[in-house]
């Protein structure tokens, strides 16, 4: 049989056009052309931001690491006092450069922190954890809890903030009116 395989009349296999047997021309096939480029590349750069999110609690637990040994160091428990070995600075020193290493490929990728220096609360890129009374503005962060990050312009994770609320006023609330809660480990 000689019967063209995409369902039209022609008989002879030869002269027989895929296109034209389904009444599509070459503009639409670049358009579909165009339109599966674009859901692949919507798809690798989806994936992307879901790999690059499975990594950055990593990061986040290094860095507290540090934080804590630093803490440590700097604030020891009562009264026992602790001073580090070469040992035990070395071991920090490897972390921060496993966080360096860390940092310099999310840079490279294209993955940037959010700033939250001086920054007014914004919740297209910050997640407010709670709101204390400052001496600043209402609304200003006061401190960061855990990093944002943003890839090609899309938010891949908010900041975890805490943000200034307006004065109110003290009754009898045993840190006053206008207590200030700061992080330990904000950098």
């Amino acid at each position: 049989m000689n019967q063209c395989n995409h369902s039209c009349s022609n008989t002879n296999n030869i002269n027989c056009n895929p296109f034209s047997c389904h009444n599509l021309d070459l503009e639409d096939l670049e358009s579909y052309k165009e339109r599966i480029k674009k859901d692949a590349e919507l798809y690798v750069q989806q994936e992307r931001m879901s790999l690059i999110c499975c990594f950055l609690p990593i990061l986040d637990n290094l860095e507290k690491a540090i934080c804590c040994a630093n803490n440590f160091i700097k604030h020891p428990l009562s009264s026992y006092s602790y001073y580090t070995s070469s040992k035990e600075d070395g071991i920090i020193s490897g972390v921060k450069i496993i966080i360096k290493q860390f940092k310099d490929i999310l840079d490279h990728i294209d993955v940037h922190k959010i700033d939250v220096d001086n920054q007014k609360f914004d919740p297209k890129f910050h997640h407010a954890i709670q709101q204390v009374a400052g001496s600043g503005p209402p609304g200003m962060i006061v401190a960061e809890v855990e990093s944002g990050y943003m890839y090609k312009g899309e938010v891949l994770r908010p900041a975890k903030v805490i943000v200034s609320k307006s004065e109110v006023k003290n009754f009898g609330h045993p840190r006053g009116s206008s207590f200030s809660y700061k992080l330990p480990c904000v950098d």
